[in-house]
């Protein structure tokens, strides 16, 4: 019995050390993506500002942009 007694506590401690390393590698890989979806739109968004409308414009888009990832950061 004490042969098997550690077995089980180590299987469980491998399978919470595997679930914690997956679910932080997810965690990680959303946060990389919405990172780049939300800077894809930045530079759309930007580039359509800059070729449609004058330069005031410009500076209003990059101050709500910049706003609004500060929003989803937090």
């Amino acid at each position: 019995m004490s042969i098997l007694g550690p077995r089980p506590s180590v299987v469980v401690i491998i399978v919470v050390v595997v679930v914690v390393v997956v679910v932080v590698v997810v965690v990680v890989v959303v946060v990389v993506v919405v990172v780049v979806v939300v800077v894809v739109v930045v530079v759309v968004v930007v580039v359509v500002v800059v070729v449609v409308v004058d330069s005031t414009a410009v500076v209003v888009v990059v101050v709500v942009v910049v706003v609004v990832i500060v929003v989803v950061v937090c």
